[in-house]
């Protein structure tokens, strides 16, 4: 009765021993990759993260560590915890307790740099972690010298002020780009990881007119070819859209700075014909490399944009981070799990029943209540003598919106009635949960609508540790077949597939060929760790987007 994979984790690729014995490597080592983020999940319990983007730069800047890449990452350190989601939320730890050092001056002293925004010179400090090659940058303007609104742009991450949210992304890009400056660090590349740190182009632009010596239009074509640009979302509400009489008091003393009309400077960034300031437009029109994190999403970004190359690297996941398995078999985690739905929720699961899973987002294109929009048949599956199943729900859920709270309001509703025992929902959504989740359950539900879902990692997690997947053919999936591992479902009438290949494939799959199923957990593993790691995706960046980038570099000298 086997239901435990037995493979390896992720091999070893010797790729990168020969390219850290190469010339570019070496140049790497002077003048290394800047990847800029607005969130890092780095640390369990931080301030740092609010959900996918945060553990995929996580994953990413692990995976450098890794493999010695030679990397400079900036971001920003928040205050206070990220409240997305959390019903009870944990201390915040200080920057000592997540080892973290202020950057001072050779006297001692804070390094600080500063920031033109909205007619004050907002003062922003740093603290700094290193791991082997790679160093990483928070930016802080928690400083008595600033004005007290000003100590309050790193309190916390997403904020829903706009005019805040503008002020920390001027702090992640003009700042980290002029931090760096004054550390005399000199990035060959500047990664954007998703466009909250665009503004970096500004700093950058200014940077070429100064040592070029060239007007505004010439500086912004040597900047562009130093820039890389990772889209992770087509969906309009991750597009950071400011109105442009915010963006002109905000940035009118920069353009100052660079002797040039505030109009020149904003027209980056217009969308369109609207009288809307865009970070993904400004990130699009001042990158040489675009790329998408999925073949799919590449496809459709494509579609969207038309005047732009759009490359494709597929997302992958950090296997050291999410392998359960190396420390206990499926059956383990899967009691762990239930042990905390008892203390979480009241409800006792049982450990030897069809356990399907679904956290992320609550938002309209996942679909999260597809698997319930038949309740009564869906009770039937459940119920049935010697064949049931149960469900847990989790996610990051934020009481500002509507949609959201509706969902949650249904799932609410009928778990406190119907389905009652049947259905539980996880709060507090975190790195460990997820990672609980991952390896606890026997299926993992993924149901975007297709063409949605960017990339979709957590099913490569569940997959990583023995979780089945059940999925529409969205994102990742899309690009591999998951016939001998997993189902994939037409996202047309949803409901009725879903629940089709739950009681005419899966059940009698589970409860009547305990083997064949731990075949497709071996498969499952195998898969991911060949072909969706972040060694793969490294590499692959380093290939497609950087190394190119670099050569750009030595031409332009």
């Amino acid at each position: 009765m086997k239901d435990t994979p037995t493979t390896a984790a992720a091999p070893f690729d010797p790729w990168y021993e020969t390219f850290s014995k190469s010339k570019q490597y070496k140049e790497l080592l002077e003048e290394p990759v800047a990847y800029f983020c607005a969130e890092y999940a780095l640390f369990d319990h931080s301030p740092l993260y609010a959900g996918g983007l945060g553990i995929l730069a996580g994953d990413y800047v692990n995976e450098m560590i890794d493999q010695k890449f030679p990397s400079v990452c900036v971001g920003l350190f928040y205050h206070h915890e990220h409240t997305y989601g959390k019903t009870s939320p944990n201390e915040v730890a200080t920057p000592e307790q997540l080892g973290l050092e202020l950057v001072r001056t050779e006297s001692e002293e804070p390094h600080i740099i500063t920031v033109p925004i909205a007619g004050r010179d907002v003062r922003v400090q740093a603290w700094r972690w290193r791991q082997g090659t790679v160093t990483l940058f928070l930016l802080d303007t928690r400083i008595p010298e600033n004005d007290i609104e000003d100590q309050s742009i790193t309190d916390n991450l997403y904020v829903e002020n706009r005019d805040m949210r503008l002020k920390q992304e001027m702090v992640l890009g003009i700042g980290g780009m002029r931090f760096l400056k004054a550390l005399g660090i000199h990035p060959s590349v500047y990664h954007l990881n998703e466009g909250h740190s665009a503004f970096l182009a500004f700093e950058l632009i200014r940077h070429e007119m100064k040592h070029r010596q060239v007007d505004f239009n010439m500086a912004c074509q040597y900047a562009r070819q130093h820039i890389v640009f990772t889209n992770h979302t087509l969906d309009g509400a991750g597009h950071e859209l400011f109105v442009l009489p915010t963006i002109k008091f905000m940035a009118q003393d920069f353009a100052r700075e660079l002797g040039i009309n505030i109009e020149q400077l904003i027209a980056l960034g217009v969308m369109g014909d609207s009288d809307l300031f865009s970070m993904t437009t400004l990130a699009l029109n001042l990158s040489c490399k675009v790329n998408a994190v999925s073949a799919l999403h590449g496809k459709k970004a494509a579609e969207l944009w038309k005047n732009y190359n759009v490359e494709e690297v597929t997302n992958g996941i950090y296997v050291n981070r999410w392998d359960v398995l190396k420390e206990r078999d499926h059956q383990q985690s899967k009691k762990a799990m239930i042990d905390l739905v008892k203390e979480k929720t009241g409800i006792a699961f049982d450990e030897n029943v069809l356990t399907f899973g679904w956290a992320r987002r609550f938002v309209p294109y996942k679909q999260p209540l597809a698997i319930l929009g038949d309740v009564k048949r869906f009770m039937d599956i459940a119920l049935s003598e010697g064949k049931k199943i149960q469900l847990i729900f989790s996610g990051p859920l934020n009481e500002a919106y509507v949609g959201e709270n509706d969902f949650m309001r249904q799932l609410t509703e009928l778990i406190k009635g119907e389905l009652k025992g049947l259905v539980v929902f996880l709060p507090n959504y975190d790195i460990a949960l997820s990672r609980m989740l991952v390896s606890g359950c026997d299926v993992w539900l993924n149901t975007p609508i297709v063409g949605t879902e960017a990339c979709g990692t957590s099913g490569m997690k569940a997959c990583l540790n023995g979780t089945l997947l059940l999925s529409t053919n969205d994102g990742w999936v899309a690009e591999t077949d998951l016939k001998e591992i997993g189902w994939v479902i037409d996202d047309k009438n949803i409901t009725e597939n879903l629940l089709d290949v739950i009681e005419k494939e899966i059940v009698p799959l589970y409860y009547s060929d305990k083997y064949a199923w731990g075949k497709r957990m071996d498969l499952g593993r195998q898969l991911i760790t060949s072909q969706f790691s972040t060694a793969r995706a490294l590499k692959q960046y380093i290939e497609t987007l950087y190394l190119p980038t670099l050569l750009n570099k030595k031409h332009l000298t």
